[in-house]
C-alpha cells in the first residue's frame, strides 16, 4: 500500500504502509545506477577524461540522485551498506578498476 508517490520517472519520496524505507533505497539506487550508465556514454568511464571531470560529474549528479529524500527518513545500517557499495560500484567502474577488487 503506498501512501504517497508523486512520478516514477521522476526523483520522488517512496512512503509505504511498512516504517522502513527499503523501497526508497532501492529506488534511489536503481535511479543512481541508470544516471551512471548514461553519464559512461558521454565519457564518464573513458579512461583518457580526467579525474576531476569525472568526479564533478559523480558529485553533481550521481550523488545526489542516490541521497535524495534520505536525510528526511530513518536508515537503518543494511540500508547505509547498500548505499556505499552503490557508490564504490560505480566509482571503481568510473576508474577501470574491476568490480570484485579491493
Amino acid at each position: 500500500m503506498k501512501l504517497w508517490f508523486i512520478n516514477k520517472d521522476k526523483v520522488s519520496v517512496t512512503f509505504t504502509g511498512k516504517t522502513d524505507f527499503n523501497q526508497h533505497v532501492d529506488n534511489c539506487i536503481t535511479k543512481c545506477r541508470n544516471s551512471s550508465y548514461f553519464l559512461s556514454n558521454i565519457g564518464m568511464c573513458y579512461l583518457g577524461v580526467m579525474s576531476d571531470t569525472k568526479s564533478y560529474l559523480f558529485y553533481s549528479i550521481c550523488q545526489p540522485t542516490l541521497l535524495y529524500g534520505l536525510d528526511a527518513v530513518n536508515i537503518n545500517i543494511n540500508m547505509v551498506k547498500k548505499i556505499e557499495n552503490m557508490q564504490g560500484s560505480i566509482m571503481k567502474r568510473v576508474c577501470g578498476i574491476p568490480n570484485h577488487s579491493h
